[in-house]
C-alpha cells in the first residue's frame, strides 16, 4: 500500500480553505482541479509503497515518538515550482513544533529527505490562464484567526478510486 504520515485538519479548517480555494477555481484563473475538502493535511513524510509487515514496524517505531500537543496556524498562500511555472497552490502551516515532530518522524527511516516545507496542497495546476490575475488572487487569500491545535498524527495510505485518490487512516498517534 502507498503510505504517508500527516498532521490532519480539524473540519472547521478543511472547510475554511476548501470554500476559498473553491471561490478561487470559480473565477477561473488556471486549470487544474482542487484537493477534496477530506484529503486536506500536512503530510510530514512521504514513504511509498509499504507492505503489512512493514506496517507492523512501523508502527512499533511511532508509538515510540513523545511529542506533547500543540497550536497551529494557516499561513500564507504559496507556489511550486514558482511563479513563472505555477505547478501547487498550497498553504503554509506555522508552528516550530512541527519541525521537531517531522524530524523525530523522518528519523526512522533511511531514505533521505529533501526538505521540509511544512504545507497543505489544495490546488494542482494543469494550466495558467492568467498568471498576473491569479498571483493578485493568492496574495490577497488569508486566514486570519484560522488556529487549531495537534493533538495526534496519522500513518495513512492512498487509495485509487473511481472518484479519484482516496486517503485512509491506518494508525493514530496521540500527542501528550
Amino acid at each position: 500500500m502507498r503510505c504517508f504520515i500527516a498532521i490532519d485538519l480539524p473540519s472547521h479548517v478543511k472547510s475554511r480553505i476548501f470554500h476559498k480555494f473553491e471561490i478561487l477555481f470559480g473565477k477561473r484563473l488556471f486549470k487544474g482541479k482542487n484537493c477534496m475538502k477530506d484529503s486536506l493535511h500536512l503530510t510530514l513524510k512521504f514513504l511509498g509503497e509499504v507492505s503489512e509487515e512493514q506496517v507492523e514496524r512501523l508502527d512499533t517505531d511511532l508509538k515510540k515518538i513523545k511529542f506533547g500537543k500543540f497550536d497551529c496556524s494557516i499561513g500564507k498562500v504559496g507556489v511550486f515550482d514558482n511563479e513563472d511555472n505555477i505547478k501547487i497552490i498550497w498553504i503554509n502551516l506555522i508552528a516550530e513544533e512541527i519541525f521537531n515532530l517531522q524530524k523525530q518522524v523522518a528519523k526512522n527511516f533511511k531514505r533521505e529527505d529533501m526538505g521540509f516545507h511544512p504545507h497543505i496542497t489544495t490546488s494542482r495546476v494543469a494550466e495558467v490562464v492568467n498568471k498576473n490575475a491569479l498571483i493578485r488572487e493568492l496574495n490577497n487569500i488569508n486566514f486570519k484567526k484560522l488556529d487549531f491545535e495537534v493533538g495526534e498524527f496519522l500513518l495513512m495510505k492512498s487509495e485509487i478510486t473511481k472518484e479519484g485518490l482516496k486517503y485512509k487512516v491506518v494508525k493514530r498517534y496521540e500527542l501528550n
